[in-house]
């Protein structure tokens, strides 16, 4: 698993009581060794509440609080799943690691084979800043287990934690919920980066698989998470395409839904007003999780800011209107122009983040043909879809000249799509498909497929320098 320092929280019973379990510094992870604490790096601890109260007597969650001789180490805790209003039953377990540094984290956590078989495991993250409400995760625990799962990149300081808490939206008292081993893992220096919208998150990919923790409809919790990341997307492909970046992870923070104000948080970039992004998923600023090491950084984003999912969504009709539906979008063009100084800001907020990298943006693809025989199938008619060019022209155009300003590099991506469009035979683009409205699916239409995102990443692969 490569030479990484790694930090391991894991969970044990010791002298007959409910105690955290020690587990130190490590140069390499083996999954199933019982490592013990290296005194080099702190201790770290795992510690509950709703088990046991100040003097060790039972609490009414403890009659449902049980162990195993399974997961990380051969051991574990489960409990199971309980509605908000049951507060008598509500268990938290909370891992509080002694970080060498301050920095960015991979955290992941290890969900076990038995024991685990919730589908909203709500972990949430504190990250030491001394913010007031901690940041949340969701993990899928019903998956394939007997894994290390991401929790995401994090910019942690001391006095970090990470905890779960057996309350979950479809609570009843009969699901298993697992608390098993977290890692932090140091980000090691030279690390690639990917910040964006769906563009770059890999939503295109429908129906996934998505990361685990990023397809999440909403609860009667929260938000639930649509970052839709995915290994197909460009940037993973990319990175498997080098030796630079092959053989460690990319910090994947590109989010579904995002615009400007969710990359960088910039003065003067409005705040996004659509139900998606990191902001409504309860996800920091990209700009704040980037390692400040980092080597290479690419980004896709802009469109969300000047409303082309609303414009889709209103040109696509399985029934065509006798009205351009460019008609609904009278100030599109000077909506483009103007985000030409938030691009600036942004690509300037992704600057300082990381000094030492190489920042590319990448602009948009066109997917729209101008042949009337590979039009139908978009339900967009052949005005609007002339219109939607032109307009994919034109922001693609602001991106360079923004990018020229902030002095960061570019990859244009306009005409790489060329004979590959939605509707050619050879297509690289998710389609709509009259399935597609009223479901799921529809956030992913009219994105790059695996082909679109490969073409892209050997795009790339072509102009970074980097080996």
């Amino acid at each position: 698993m490569g030479r990484a320092n790694r930090l391991y929280v894991g969970t044990r019973r010791l002298g007959g009581r409910y105690k955290p379990c020690l587990i130190g510094w490590w140069h390499r992870m083996l999954v199933g060794q019982y490592a013990a604490t290296n005194v080099n790096y702190g201790v770290s601890t795992f510690a509950t509440t709703g088990v046991t109260d100040g003097a060790g007597h039972d609490l009414p969650g403890a009659i449902d609080w049980h162990q195993l001789g399974a997961g990380f180490g051969g051991h574990l805790w489960f409990t199971h799943t309980r509605p908000a209003s049951d507060t008598a039953r509500t268990v938290t377990g909370i891992w509080t690691p002694t970080l060498p540094r301050v920095g960015s984290y991979e955290i992941r956590a290890f969900i076990p084979d038995t024991g685990a078989a919730t589908t909203q495991a709500r972990y949430a993250i504190a990250d030491g800043s001394g913010a007031t409400s901690p940041w949340v995760r969701y993990l899928d625990q019903s998956q394939p287990g007997d894994q290390w799962v991401s929790l995401g990149f994090w910019h942690l300081a001391p006095g970090a934690s990470v905890s779960l808490s057996n309350v979950t939206a479809d609570g009843n008292g009969t699901v298993d919920i697992a608390f098993d081993a977290v890692e932090f893992i140091p980000v090691a220096p030279g690390s690639y980066v990917s910040l964006g919208d769906s563009y770059s998150s890999g939503e295109g990919v429908w129906p996934g698989p998505f990361d685990n923790g990023t397809d999440v409809a909403v609860t009667s919790l929260d938000q639930g998470d649509w970052c839709h990341r995915s290994d197909e997307a460009y940037a993973r492909q990319y990175a498997a395409l080098t030796a630079t970046f092959a053989h460690r992870p990319v910090v994947h923070l590109a989010c579904s839904g995002a615009n400007l104000y969710d990359v960088s948080g910039a003065v003067g970039v409005t705040p996004n007003p659509d139900h998606a992004g990191n902001a409504y998923y309860d996800e920091p600023y990209q700009v704040n999780e980037i390692p400040h090491d980092a080597r290479l950084v690419t980004l896709s984003v802009g469109g969300n800011d000047v409303g082309f999912a609303d414009i889709i969504q209103t040109c696509a009709q399985i029934i065509p209107t006798s009205t351009p539906c460019q008609n609904a979008f009278p100030t599109e063009t000077r909506t483009i122009s103007n985000t030409f100084s938030g691009l600036v800001a942004t690509y300037m907020a992704v600057k300082q983040a990381a000094p030492q990298a190489q920042v590319w943006v990448l602009t948009y693809p066109n997917i729209f043909s101008t042949d009337p025989n590979a039009q139908s199938c978009t339900f967009i008619q052949s005005t609007d879809l002339a219109w939607l060019i032109a307009r994919t022209h034109q922001l693609d155009t602001v991106i360079k000249l923004a990018a020229r300003q902030a002095k960061v590099h570019v990859l244009d991506e306009e005409h790489a799509f060329a004979g590959h469009e939605e509707c050619t035979t050879d297509t690289w683009v998710t389609g709509p498909g009259i399935v597609v409205f009223g479901n799921d699916a529809e956030n992913s239409a009219f994105h790059p497929d695996y082909l679109g995102y490969q073409k892209e990443a050997e795009d790339l692969k072509n102009a970074v320098p980097i080996p």
